[in-house]
């Protein structure tokens, strides 16, 4: 067997910690309600989506409504997910089971909240606690009840995660820091920041579902402390608080009232957490979604928010969504082979997942390298088994790039919500910028030489 050790201080960070969607149990009438159903189960929302507009008419009404709740709250058209949402519930609480009622209500929560009606997001999780209760077990109750705490208490402030810019374009410098051991070395993009008037570097994670800080460090920043539980899955399980940044500057970008998890990432390995403390404070997903469009513009070693949103041609479909752990997926093609694959600039390096390996794992035995991976983050460790894929291109938007390697694992139990494969800075830095538009939810990649170069010679 051939050892192939990666060590990325991965952190896997969600929102949904507790919520279980449950398998539909749909008897379907048709082969098109089957492959429907099939992608509602499979979580293949591109793969719906197009399904949805060849025959949505025909669709049974429960069936019809679900596609339409999880193809809005996945697009991102959030009033309009929390419309499908109470339609599914009103109208079909006995169909879907109180597992699932449960689940879109936690969604129509989640769309408020991203619209900054914390309030709302609020009344809607205690209202679904306290009529579910007789038949929820206790530490499902408890996650929504936090959720539902820390929406009351952002509700109380104005403006959360509300940017402002000084200039016609928001400029936010980075850096690429190099850590790890010698011979693992892992890559971070960190943000000289301002944080309450402090001087504080903080790590851009876009697999990062939530923005998190050490304990010590919200103490020195003087964050807004709340008594309010918090957890964290990754390799493990984190217990946290929550706390509030009043205002945090980069460049010329300024973000007020900035939510945070405040916890200490650890995996329990002290020659492995030495390495990790650079990880004071992160800004994920929370971040992205109060823009409606940035730039990784790695040409200019900057974060951009520009004053003008990218126009797309005129009926160009939205080529990314959000995943089962809320964090962004992209159509990209593996290969050729259109796939969902999620985006992380807080992986150095890009993994296929157990689901591709799964589709190919005869040829991939057959034709590839045995190979160990190691992985660490919040609450442990993780030995993952797999192969060396050679020469694998993987494209979005009709710009791609070819992996001279790449790991693809046969035994994770962390990769649920990423898709066919996560792609890390390893991806991203072939290009001269990325291009990230939540309004349309659109991901754009302008390539450089070396990528265009190597699409030449393919």
């Amino acid at each position: 067997m051939h050892n192939y050790n990666i060590e990325d201080m991965k952190k896997v960070l969600t929102y949904i910690t507790f919520l279980i969607f449950a398998i539909y149990s749909l008897s379907a009438q048709s082969l098109y309600e089957a492959k429907v159903s099939s992608a509602l189960n499979n979580s293949e929302w591109f793969e719906l989506r197009d399904l949805y507009v060849e025959g949505k008419d025909s669709l049974p009404p429960m069936l019809k409504t679900f596609s339409e709740s999880m193809l809005a709250y996945n697009f991102n058209r959030n009033d309009e997910a929390c419309r499908a949402i109470d339609r599914l519930v009103n109208e079909h609480q006995t169909e879907i089971g109180v597992g699932n009622v449960m689940s879109m209500l936690y969604m129509k929560a989640t769309s408020l909240k991203r619209m900054g009606r914390y309030a709302e997001a609020a009344m809607v999780l205690d209202d679904m606690c306290k009529a579910f209760e007789p038949y929820s077990d206790s530490a499902s109750l408890s996650a929504f009840k936090e959720w539902g705490k820390q929406h009351e208490t952002l509700s109380q402030y104005e403006g959360i995660n509300e940017v402002t810019i000084s200039g016609d374009e928001g400029v936010a410098s980075f850096r690429l820091d190099s850590i790890g051991q010698a011979n693992r070395r892992s890559i971070t993009m960190m943000m000289p920041a301002v944080v309450n008037g402090k001087k504080q570097d903080i790590v851009f994670d876009s697999g990062a579902g939530v923005n998190i800080v050490s304990t010590s460090t919200a103490q020195r920043l003087g964050l807004d402390f709340y008594n309010i539980g918090t957890q964290m899955t990754g390799f493990g399980t984190q217990q946290g608080g929550f706390a509030v940044a009043k205002e945090i500057a980069m460049g010329n970008i300024t973000v007020k009232n900035v939510p945070f998890y405040v916890m200490d990432i650890s995996s329990g390995v002290d020659s492995i957490d030495v390495h990790m403390k650079h990880l004071e404070m992160i800004l994920g997903v929370e971040f992205i979604q109060s823009v409606k469009e940035f730039h990784l513009d790695f040409a200019r070693s900057a974060i951009v928010i520009p004053n003008n949103t990218t126009s797309f041609a005129e009926g160009n479909l939205p080529n990314m969504c959000y995943g089962t752990s809320g964090l962004f997926c992209v159509e990209a093609e593996i290969e050729g082979v259109p796939r969902l694959i999620h985006l992380d600039t807080g992986a150095t390096s890009s993994v296929l997942t157990t689901r591709y390996h799964a589709q190919y794992s005869d040829s991939i035995a057959t034709n590839c390298v045995t190979a160990i991976t190691r992985m660490a983050g919040a609450g442990g460790v993780s030995i993952e088994n797999g192969y060396i894929l050679n020469e694998v291109n993987i494209g979005i938007g009709g710009v791609s790039y070819t992996f001279p390697t790449i790991f693809v694992s046969c035994n994770s139990n962390h990769d649920i919500g990423l898709g066919y494969g996560n792609l890390g800075m390893d991806y991203f830095l072939q290009f001269s910028k990325v291009i990230y538009n939540t309004e349309n939810m659109c991901l754009k990649l302008v390539p450089n030489s070396k990528t265009e170069r190597i699409n030449d010679e393919d």
